[in-house]
């Protein structure tokens, strides 16, 4: 038997399903396999071992009849089964076919310093963005997709708030008010006045971006006009690291990233071959737990939002070899070469 759970950094929204699978499994003395795939949150953080284990324990249900199928590369367990599929890594192949003939130029001072493109909610992505709104808004280009109207597609109204609240944020109120003035859109204005600046910009970019949803716009075209990238990727529990289309458009883009996502994030990136940008600003934060973490990243922040215009541009002139040489990992990167990187 198979089931596919819907899941969330450190929620499962399906949980009673499962567990109505796990006693059908059981009277009929079959085995089961756990998909949430598509997300690769750590099971640990989850609470999935945990539910299994006192389900295993309470019904003598055999623990070897649970295979678990994950988009997480580094998952592993003792005593259940484990795949790892990469399978939102099969993007990669998608980017790569849609880049082919294309070039990407990046010859613009950035006018604005930092980007932030969030679809679906959770309190990291709702902290990043509301630091972002509150202190950096001018200097900011940034979109949130959550829309209280769409239920279907909120992950059963999941707003992050209360998350917030176990973090011991301090711009809590400012959030709550963030999410309600949501979704956040880019403004078509905005991309009309930067079309007018500079016309040549644009001759590359296609209807829309392969790896997005086609009713969002080509996110591509913004990257001209920042700086860096604030990645903030589903997962930040927990033990996993999964890398999502966020990213990949920052190393296409050839821009700088600081990544909020799960600790090590990227150090398990470097094991790809890519390199970060500790020359230019702490990337401690990398090590830290999830709210010390997003407090380091507050501080950078916080630091690169002094660089005047000109700053920005003699930095990222001086990057120039670490975003080409991302660009080259990228090119040659395939969901083989990232499951033989993490295979132990």
């Amino acid at each position: 038997m198979e089931i596919t759970i819907a899941t969330v950094d450190r929620k499962i929204f399906t949980k009673d399903m499962l567990l109505k699978t796990l006693y059908k499994c059981l009277c009929n003395n079959d085995t089961l396999l756990i998909d949430f795939s598509p997300e690769g949150s750590s099971a640990e953080a989850l609470g999935l071992y945990s539910l299994l284990d006192n389900f295993c324990d309470t019904t003598n249900y055999p623990k070897s009849n649970i295979t678990i199928k994950t988009a997480n590369m580094i998952e592993r367990h003792a005593e259940y089964n484990i795949i790892r599929d990469p399978y939102c890594w099969y993007e990669i192949r998608a980017i790569q076919k849609w880049l082919t003939g294309k070039t990407i130029s990046t010859g613009k001072f950035p006018g604005k310093h930092f980007a932030n493109f969030s679809s679906r909610t959770n309190w990291s992505r709702l902290w990043i963005a509301t630091i972002l709104d509150q202190y950096y808004n001018d200097k900011t280009i940034q979109t949130y997709h959550y829309d209280l109207t769409r239920e279907n597609y909120n992950h059963n109204k999941y707003t992050g708030l209360d998350d917030l609240i176990r973090h011991n944020c301090d711009l809590y109120v400012e959030a709550a008010k963030f999410i309600q003035s949501c979704p956040r859109t880019l403004d078509l204005e905005y991309l009309q006045d930067l079309k007018n600046q500079d016309n040549t910009l644009f001759h590359h970019i296609d209807s829309y971006y392969p790896i997005q949803h086609p009713s969002n716009l080509n996110l591509l075209q913004y990257y001209h006009d920042i700086f860096v990238d604030i990645v903030v990727e589903p997962n930040v529990s927990g033990n996993s690291f999964l890398v999502t289309e966020k990213l990949w458009r920052s190393i296409i883009a050839r821009r700088p990233f600081i990544v909020m996502s799960n600790h090590n994030y990227l150090v398990n990136l470097k094991r790809l071959g890519f390199r970060t940008f500790n020359n230019y600003w702490d990337e401690s934060y990398d090590s830290c737990k999830e709210g010390d973490r997003i407090l380091k990243i507050q501080g950078i922040l916080e630091q690169i939002a002094t660089w005047t215009i000109p700053e920005l541009n003699t930095k990222l002139i001086d990057m120039q070899d670490i975003l080409e040489h991302n660009v080259t990992v990228f090119a040659n990167l395939s969901p083989s070469k990232v499951s033989e990187a993490f295979n132990e």
